[in-house]
């Protein structure tokens, strides 16, 4: 028993050295942190350039001769006031015939960025149909929409005082603060705090947890097929049981995976986590204010990020673990039982299937985590490893169907070790044809 365990330990050490001292693994590590952070860091870049360089004033060309453009003025210094550096609105009161001309003198101090851009009101703004923008960031989503909530506000605002509402009253109506919404789920076991952010976040996850997944599969088949072409396995193999080699393959390249996510990970928050100190506070919050349009902001993903429980992290890892030593006992099987590269893509398709079916279970599962579906598909191994983490981001699993999950994966992990040790030891030393499944079957019950 310790000589085996000594043998394994020399072949898992191995695989991990060799793999983690690639140039491909030193510039995958590397980079990846760098590239999550550059998602982080862009939009502040561009903010930044922006601020420093196109004056934080909009244009508000009022033709309708009634006053509007001083109430849509006030509401737009409401609706952008949590900006430190809040933009300030000039209102240019207009003759309908001088509209063109003003529209002139607008786009040319845009142009020379002594403006961000201009709004047009006339008698269809009145009649609520249409208003004009135009600016340098005309295609912003949420540019857009704050200009068509201030307009409607000071819409509202100039009807109130036809009405005969006083000034003071009026005022009180067009400065009245935006509430944040605080929504709480609630789905069969009550209620739940499911959020877009940790949708997205949970969404995330997945996909990477699945490319993760199919590279570290992918790199277990390349292994086990060159070693099997350079006939450096008929060597090893004369001193150590193909299933000790299998399982120390599959170890070593489990830990490296393990790896790579431990600085993939703590990179990416280290980088992150120091975006206050590159850029500071106020492009940091215009940067969450850009992104509120769709319902939420970068500052949601964070709050999302922040109050994710360190036990789920931990349970990502484990479930990683687990799913990689399940493929990767799959993958290495399918290598021993081919010869080239070429047949190694055909019979691993069947491996392949089953990443590409839960992949594509992803979305539905994010839209209803407490479905049929999901619960069914975070029970099954080849599935869990994704599944599962999806719906625990999302919503509230219960205890037993995370230990029944776990229970289910770790005997499946068993089974398939068990299952690619028989295939391995034979295959290892089969050259030629590929063998069929009847064979197969021979050599995983032949004793």
């Amino acid at each position: 028993m310790a000589d085996t365990a000594s043998k394994l330990w020399a072949i898992v050490r191995r695989e991990y050295i060799e793999r983690v001292r690639t140039r491909w693994f030193m510039i995958s590590t590397i980079f990846a942190p760098l590239l999550f952070a550059a998602i982080a860091f862009l939009p502040l870049l561009l903010i930044n350039k922006d601020a420093k360089s196109v004056a934080p004033r909009v244009l508000i060309i009022d033709a309708t001769q009634q006053g509007l453009g001083k109430y849509v003025a006030r509401s737009l210094a409401v609706l952008r006031s949590t900006s430190e550096d809040a933009t300030t609105a000039d209102v240019r009161i207009v003759s309908p015939d001088s509209l063109a001309h003003a529209r002139e003198d607008a786009t040319s101090e845009v142009a020379r960025r002594l403006a961000n851009g201009f709004v047009v009101l006339d008698s269809a703004t009145l009649r609520g149909d249409t208003v004009g923008y135009a600016g340098r960031q005309a295609d912003s989503k949420s540019d857009r929409l704050t200009i068509a909530n201030s307009v409607r506000s000071g819409l509202i605002a100039l009807r109130l005082e036809r009405g005969g509402l006083s000034a003071p009253a009026i005022d009180s109506v067009v400065s009245a603060p935006i509430p944040t919404i605080q929504a709480v789920s609630i789905n069969d076991t009550g209620r739940d705090v499911t959020t877009p952010a940790k949708a997205i976040i949970a969404t995330i996850v997945a996909f990477f947890l699945y490319m993760s997944i199919i590279i570290y599969g992918q790199n277990m088949l390349s292994g086990v097929i060159e070693e099997k072409m350079s006939r450096v396995s008929e060597i090893v193999i004369s001193s150590v049981k193909p299933e000790t080699l299998l399982a120390g393959k599959v170890i070593g390249v489990t830990a490296v995976g393990l790896t790579q996510q431990i600085v993939w990970v703590g990179g990416t928050v280290l980088l992150i986590s120091a975006r206050t100190m590159l850029f500071g506070a106020p492009a940091i919050a215009k940067a969450q204010a850009a992104g509120a349009a769709g319902g939420f902001g970068s500052n949601d993903m964070l709050a999302a990020l922040v109050a994710t429980p360190w036990s789920w992290v931990v349970l990502v890892l484990v479930l990683f673990l687990l799913g990689l030593l399940f493929y990767g006992a799959l993958y290495a099987a399918v290598g021993a039982t081919v010869g080239s590269e070429q047949d190694a893509r055909q019979a691993a398709f069947p491996v392949v299937l089953l990443l590409v079916l839960t992949a594509v279970l992803i979305s539905p599962t994010v839209q209803n985590p407490t479905s049929t579906l999901a619960v069914t598909m975070s029970m099954l191994p080849f599935s869990s490893p994704i599944i599962l983490p999806i719906r625990m981001a999302i919503t509230n699993v219960p205890t037993i169907q995370v230990v029944a999950s776990l229970a289910i994966l770790v005997l499946s992990c068993l089974g398939a070790i068990w299952l690619a040790g028989r295939i391995y030891r034979v295959g290892l030393l089969m050259y030629g044809k590929r063998p069929t499944l009847a064979e197969v079957r021979r050599w995983i019950f032949t004793s």
